[in-house]
């Protein structure tokens, strides 16, 4: 009981900076209801008041991946219309997320201390001042967090039973961040490293697969029957291939909320269709411009492009993401490989999206919290090397 007490109390310094950063965004922040808000916001109003996914009023909608929306039509809509209700239910999703964060970190690794690990994940602004925001990302940090937790204990027990819930909160994560496909299509990664046999891997894999199809196969269904698609993800694809493949694409940005569903279909194919021209004509041009791409996402601090003017603060934003990438390599090369495996997938896995569409440091969020604990360990473990150089000198 003491071991349990004193692990609550490591991370509690963790939990404060949550629920400051939490505080002063939803007390400081004025976001206005535009753009990708707007969006969720008109998919949610036409749920409440017409019972209908659509952005228009008239014609059906992918727009958008439907679980944020459905949320908002829940706790907004049917709640009162109250904004505030939104952003304290994100922050409370933001103090469950650091929560499981730092499960996450203790089952892994017992034996490091969880004091500097919480203060690094709970002080980390751009994952918790996302509460104030009409946006995905709160939802999104939980639910792959979720997955990722539920994933090691069905592979460590080989519980098939686990293992199709863990699919079944991934499925939950891509109804509501697109990018999260590229967890289900790298998720043989962190099973090889769990299951030793070609057998169990093969069950582990079916297990997680049928999980994430309860609950994508309907939507794509739905999906091909109303919108001439049959994928679980929302319309912007053709876009982001289009301007991966090295053009810049006509109305790329809404192309998902045209009126005119026969239309938007027919452009989406037209798009795609031009892009995967690109791609098999210059397939070394457009696989380097995207490993540029991803090079260039990983190395700026989330949200700092907004203050790129200023020369002292972009000189800082770099060099605090390059530090915590060098932390992160040093804490990685430290960890027992199935557990890198586990903290690399989510990285790896967002960065394969990256290579084929447009990008930004704020798409990375959701999977931060695993760089920061390769951070934490990477610190822990030159912290200890110093003591013991002291020692030997």
């Amino acid at each position: 009981m003491s071991t349990l007490i004193q692990s609550y109390k490591a991370i509690l310094p963790g939990l404060l900076l949550v629920t400051i950063i939490s505080v002063v965004s939803i007390a400081t922040v004025d976001q206005k209801i535009e753009q990708d808000a707007a969006e969720y916001m008109q998919l949610a109003e036409n749920l409440h008041k017409l019972g209908q996914y659509t952005y228009d009023g008239e014609s059906v909608s992918r727009a958008r991946q439907p679980l944020y929306p459905f949320l908002l039509n829940i706790i907004y809509w049917k709640l009162g219309q109250n904004l505030l209700v939104v952003k304290l239910f994100q922050a409370i999703l933001g103090l469950i997320s650091y929560i499981l964060i730092m499960a996450i970190f203790r089952d892994w690794f017992p034996d490091l201390s969880p004091v500097l690990t919480g203060i690094i994940v709970g002080g980390y602004i751009p994952l918790w001042v996302n509460c104030a925001y009409i946006l995905t990302e709160s939802l999104g940090i939980f639910l792959i967090v979720a997955y990722i937790k539920i994933l090691k204990t069905g592979l460590q027990t080989g519980n098939v039973y686990r293992l199709a819930l863990s699919g079944i909160v991934l499925a939950m994560a891509i109804l509501t961040k697109p990018i999260a496909i590229s967890l289900l299509l790298l998720v043989w990664v962190p099973v090889i490293f769990y299951q030793k046999t070609g057998g169990r891997r093969f069950i582990s894999v079916a297990s997680i697969l049928i999980g994430a199809s309860l609950l994508l196969l309907p939507w794509s269904v739905r999906n091909y029957v109303q919108c001439g698609f049959f994928t679980p993800l929302s319309a912007e694809g053709g876009g982001h291939l289009l301007f991966a493949s090295g053009e810049t694409p006509p109305k790329a940005a809404h192309l998902h909320i045209e009126a005119d569903p026969k239309q938007r279909t027919s452009t989406e194919k037209g798009l795609m269709k031009i892009a995967l021209k690109n791609v098999i004509s210059n397939p070394v041009g457009i696989a380097w411009r995207g490993i540029k791409r991803v090079i260039w996402v990983w190395t700026y601090f989330p949200g700092s492009r907004n203050f790129s003017d200023n020369t002292l603060c972009k000189f800082i934003s770099y060099l605090a993401q390059w530090l915590l990438l060098i932390l992160a390599a040093i804490g990685l090369s430290r960890v027992p490989s199935r557990f890198r495996a586990l903290l690399i997938y989510p990285l790896l896995s967002f960065s394969l999206v990256f290579m084929f569409s447009y990008a930004t440091a704020r798409h990375l969020i959701p999977v931060m919290p695993f760089l920061l604990i390769a951070t934490a360990i990477g610190i822990l473990e030159l912290t200890k090397a110093v003591h013991q150089f002291r020692g030997a000198a």
